[in-house]
């Protein structure tokens, strides 16, 4: 018989309801200003960089590789602004509605 792991790694399948690739022109620096996401998501970005500022007013930046987890749905939502001179790329990831992840 055998038992547990107990260092084995943990996979969770998602759900999702849809996946985008998303392109931003260099010239379109501020995108959706206080937009709140409809849906829970994973925004991975590809190329370039931008800085996300919440209603709180805490801003992050993020770069190629970075991601986060927005769900700011039913809420006054964030603000999304380009950062440098090189178009954006990334990468959205919806949830299925209903969808939470473990933990949170």
């Amino acid at each position: 018989v055998v038992g547990p792991r107990p260092h084995a790694a943990r996979t969770v399948a998602i759900p999702t309801a849809r996946i985008s690739y998303v392109e931003y022109p260099p010239d379109l620096a501020e995108v959706n200003p206080d937009f709140n996401a409809m849906a829970a998501h994973l925004v991975i970005c590809l190329r370039g960089g931008f800085e996300v500022t919440a209603t709180t007013g805490e801003t992050k930046c993020f770069g190629p590789g970075d991601w986060f987890f927005c769900d700011d749905a039913g809420s006054k939502g964030h603000r999304t602004q380009t950062v440098g001179s090189e178009g954006r790329v990334n990468l959205a990831i919806s949830f299925a509605p209903g969808y939470t992840l473990p933990g949170t």
